[in-house]
């Protein structure tokens, strides 16, 4: 049985919430020329204030990507110059994000390059500059997703998962 006390936190924490969301205030990051799809979204897990956004921009197989970020919890945006081309690739689609337990970002998108490949690229300073890294190559692939193992007593701490849905077989 839960106790009152719980009961009354809970509420509190539900009233604080709803004022919280009804009192927000929409920020326009961009007008963008070209459709925005796809978002996801990461808080870095050191510095609540510091938030990524990752959009696919355009539409059909020369999308790019749209990085955007903030330090004050997205009273104010800033946006990358980093597109998530491999420059061997065409295209950038389907971005997904993630923090590790030191406040790294990581980024995984699908590109072509004479079929999908997934590229993973690492961003040091909260989503204004990447570094491309690895590309693996799926056949035939559709999102992949990101995970980096943060606990502190795994034995696999820092390890980066690439789970991806193949269009054929299903989740692999």
């Amino acid at each position: 049985m839960t106790s009152p006390k719980i009961w009354h936190l809970f509420l509190l924490f539900i009233s604080l919430l709803s004022f919280k969301l009804l009192h927000a205030q929409d920020t326009l990051v961009i007008d963008a020329a070209l459709p925005e799809s796809e978002f996801h979204v990461a808080i870095n897990p050191t510095d609540t204030n510091n938030i990524i956004v990752a959009t696919m921009h355009g539409k059909g197989v020369t999308n790019d990507l749209r990085i955007y970020y903030t330090f004050d919890q997205g009273a104010s945006w800033q946006t990358s110059s980093f597109n998530g081309v491999h420059p061997n690739y065409q295209g950038a689609g389907d971005p997904v994000l993630d923090f590790d337990a030191y406040g790294n970002a990581y980024l995984v998108n699908l590109s072509l390059f004479g079929g999908y490949s997934a590229v993973l690229s690492k961003s040091t300073d909260g989503g204004a500059t990447w570094q491309l890294g690895t590309s693996i190559f799926l056949v035939p692939p559709d999102k992949p997703w990101l995970a980096v193992d943060r606990s502190s007593s795994s034995l696999y701490k820092d390890n980066i998962y690439l789970p991806f849905v193949n269009q054929f077989a299903g989740p692999v």
